[in-house]
């Protein structure tokens, strides 16, 4: 037996037995009291087992033909990397900026991410002998290629905006705290530096919704990401986008930005805009809206959407008898509005036809009734809790 370039050639007596490496998949050492068989699988290509070989050098031959299948499946690996090298290339345009990677950023690398014939070979030998002798022999730029290759993308980037949010918290100090009359909280800070495609902060009233928006608009101007006619703030009433202009004139100026080109409108003055600019005529509103028929007409709509829809009749209803009914506010006890005259006693109605003490608890109920939960109103306590000075529990 003697490995050539790409085959093993095994000489059997007067046959010659060519076997491509590359088509080996064990090369299989049977040890006897003396002598050795030796078997190949190579999907087809495999010659009959080989006897009489003395133990010793069946087991340097089988060590010595596995380094062979290894350095041959690592010959091939390099075929993927031009690939790697130039996927990680792109990569490193968006992890090199010295700003936020969004996660419709992640997206298209991932979308990148090669996957030839060549990558699928890369992929099925990772983590074996053949990829440990390639990485090694490769260059310090591919191994950090194909190690990114290989990477948790999604908690690179998490670990990377972490520490990139850390870095902006303590340069932007003196920002953060002149940009409004106060300054921002950690909360805050950390809000205004997020800058993915898409934010959703939640938040009670009075705790900053606005002075957020507009640090955040002056974050975007003061670190150069985008230009002042870029950003549109969007209020849903006409004097919260009013205040919005005002804060932003105000803000921007005191820390001398320009915020004279931000827009601030609410989503239906912007609504009306794009389609004035793309069908080149602004509509009009809806006649009913100031004809005092607003509620019929939406009443009209959600009767349409409910024939149409089961899942959004579903919803509506529970809305209606469950969550549109109002409770008081907290620590206030509410009035009673229904009259048991089987008990004899006051209190709230449920849709079970029951009489409980309050509106929450009536709110309760009517959700266990409208998802089919049998339940129990001061059913019995299961444990035996009355004795001579107090009677038994009732829930």
């Amino acid at each position: 037996l003697s490995i050539e370039p790409g085959a093993l050639s095994i000489v059997v007596g007067k046959i010659t037995h060519r076997v491509p490496i590359g088509a080996i998949t064990d090369f299989l050492v049977t040890p006897g009291l003396i002598w050795a068989q030796a078997t190949i699988s190579a999907g087809g290509h495999e010659p009959p087992p080989l006897d009489g070989i003395p133990n010793a050098s069946a087991q340097s031959m089988q060590a010595a033909v596995r380094e062979a299948i290894v350095a041959e499946k690592a010959r091939h690996l390099a075929d993927a990397l031009p690939e790697v090298r130039a996927w990680h290339a792109h990569c490193l345009n968006d992890w090199r900026k010295e700003r936020w990677i969004s996660g419709d950023t992640v997206k298209d690398w991932m979308a990148r991410r090669p996957t030839s014939d060549a990558i699928g070979n890369l992929v099925k030998l990772h983590k074996t002998a053949a990829y440990a002798k390639f990485a090694n022999s490769c260059a310090d730029n591919d191994q950090k290629s194909l190690a990114w290759f290989f990477a948790n993308i999604p908690a690179s980037v998490a670990k990377r905006n972490e520490d990139f949010l850390a870095r902006e918290l303590k340069a932007c100090q003196d920002f953060f705290n002149q940009i409004e009359s106060s300054p921002l909280t950690d909360e805050q800070a950390r809000a205004v530096v997020c800058l993915d495609n898409r934010i959703q902060l939640v938040a009670s009233a009075g705790s900053g919704k606005t002075s957020t928006m507009v640090a955040k608009a002056g974050y975007a101007l003061h670190r150069g990401l985008c230009a002042p006619d870029k950003i549109l703030l969007l209020a849903f009433n006409a004097k919260a986008a009013e205040e919005l202009r005002e804060r932003i004139q105000a803000r921007l100026s005191a820390v001398r930005l320009p915020g004279d080109a931000i827009q601030a409108q609410t989503f239906h003055a912007f609504g009306l805009r794009v389609i004035g600019e793309a069908t080149k005529k602004t509509p009009s509103l809806a006649p009913w809206l100031d004809q005092g028929q607003d509620l019929r007409v939406l009443a009209d709509i959600v009767d349409q959407l409910k024939d149409r829809d089961p899942a959004f009749r579903t919803n509506w209803d529970l809305f209606r008898l469950v969550f549109g009914r109002s409770v008081s506010s907290f620590g206030a006890v509410a009035e009673p509005d229904y009259w048991d005259p089987e008990k004899r006693s006051a209190g709230h109605r449920t849709l079970n036809g029951e009489v409980v003490k309050s509106q929450e608890e009536r709110r309760i109920a009517d959700w266990l009734f409208y998802q089919g939960v049998s339940y129990h109103y001061k059913g019995r306590y299961k444990v035996e809790t009355a004795t001579s000075t107090h009677p038994q529990y009732i829930p």
